[in-house]
């Protein structure tokens, strides 16, 4: 099987073919993408040996304010895949199966939840516990999350996590995923609108931007296409991607 490991005793939601869910959800799914789980679970495969042990670190690397406060990374969602494009597929809308969730108010749950039931995602989850800490949280500049996962020949990694303070972007690796090669890599990282909310204001100067925002779902439901950053209205608010988040995958 797949797996997950923390280096630092963090408590990780875990998802992967041959095992269900323990816990209820948090949180409710829209009909149609509870229908498409239930489709896509009889898809499960048996788990492939040789496995090898990649260590993953996700670093909040920024350096600059915006209006005052530092740029954060909320928790993230990891899978390890073969197909391309498990999370999302630019110029397309959101599928509805939690990306909205983690892209508004940075809560990778109820994608963990059902992540393995995406094709060809072999392992998946969350990770929410930084480096040092105890208790669940985001990274503030100089924090970091790292885990293990393990992966055979020819799988690939795709990380995504919400980048704070905005109304739905976020950060990820390659949209095709990070060929895991028995090789060290520092992917290149984008940043990406998720098309699922009005973008109002500037980054940090809405109140219903996260963390400004009272609840999760606050502000104005969009429906649009994802794109990158800059492609959209006030996407040139934000840092270079090199310059807020640093990915590192080593055997």
């Amino acid at each position: 099987m797949h797996g997950i490991t923390s280096t630092a005793g963090h408590t990780l939601a875990i998802r992967s073919k041959i095992k269900k869910p323990t816990q209820p959800a948090a949180l409710k799914f829209t009909a149609a993408a509870a229908a498409f789980a239930v489709v896509l679970a009889s898809q499960a495969q048996a788990a492939p040996t040789n496995l090898q042990t990649y260590h993953v670190k996700v670093v909040n690397v920024s350096q600059q304010l915006v209006n005052g406060q530092p740029w954060r990374l909320s928790p993230i969602i990891w899978l390890v895949h073969r197909q391309d494009a498990p999370l999302f597929s630019p110029g397309a809308l959101d599928r509805g199966l939690g990306l909205r969730r983690l892209a508004e108010a940075g809560q990778p749950q109820q994608l963990a939840l059902i992540c393995a039931s995406i094709p060809d995602v072999q392992s998946c989850g969350s990770v929410s516990v930084r480096d040092g800490a105890t208790q669940p949280g985001g990274l503030g500049p100089g924090n970091s999350y790292s885990f293990t996962v393990q992966a055979a020949a020819g799988d690939r990694l795709s990380l995504a996590g919400m980048v704070v303070p905005s109304h739905d972007t976020l950060w990820a690796t390659p949209v095709g995923g990070v060929l895991l090669n028995n090789q060290p890599t520092e992917p290149t990282i984008t940043l990406w609108d998720a098309g699922t909310e009005v973008n109002e204001a500037p980054p940090g100067l809405s109140p219903n931007q996260a963390p400004n925002q009272t609840y999760p779902d606050q502000g104005v439901r969009a429906h649009k296409p994802i794109q990158p950053t800059s492609a959209v209205a006030y996407g040139n608010g934000y840092p270079a991607p090199a310059a807020l988040v640093q990915v590192t995958i080593s055997p």
